[in-house]
This record gives C-alpha cells, sequence and structure tokens, in this order.
C-alpha cells in the first residue's frame, strides 16, 4: 500500500466523536473498538480447557502516555496488553 493511500484511508477513519470523549480516559479514542471486541469475544470465543495469562508489546515509537520501555526485550517501546491464550496460541 502507497503512502498516499494509508493517509488517505487513516484520514476517514474515526472510532470516537472529538466532542463526547470521556476526561481522564487516555485511551478514549479507541474505546468503543475495546468495548465492541470484548463483547463478541464474550459472546463468539471458544475457550479451551488449558489457558495461559501473559503480556504482549505493541511496538510504538510515537508519542503517547501510555506508551511503556522495558530494557533487555526484544520490542522494547510500546503498549503493554495481557493476553489470554490457549493451548494453540490464539
Amino acid at each position: 500500500m502507497t503512502r498516499n493511500k494509508f493517509l488517505t484511508l487513516q484520514s476517514f477513519i474515526h472510532l470516537s466523536d472529538n466532542d463526547h470523549l470521556q476526561q481522564g480516559n487516555k485511551m478514549a479514542k479507541v474505546q468503543p473498538m475495546y468495548d465492541k471486541l470484548n463483547v463478541n469475544l464474550k459472546k463468539f470465543g471458544f475457550f479451551h480447557q488449558k489457558l495461559s495469562i501473559d503480556e504482549s508489546m505493541i511496538p510504538y515509537h510515537g508519542k503517547h502516555s501510555c506508551k511503556m520501555f522495558i530494557k533487555m526485550k526484544p520490542i522494547r517501546c510500546g503498549y503493554k496488553l495481557c493476553v489470554l491464550a490457549g493451548s494453540d496460541g490464539f
């Protein structure tokens, strides 16, 4: 995908209205996506007998107060998430 096509697509994707954001919620712009994902994963998720809770890093090098830096890791900068994984790796 070219840079110009990506920037055009990015300009049309909005998950929440900037006039009605929650005060104090740093992830308010993507909160509707998280809420929809949680509802659909609980409804349609297929859970295994053997589950594991793990941490995952999403690489991000921009400026945001939720970004974390952890030394001695393959991905040092980014967002840290907790992951529920099954025995098949998903």
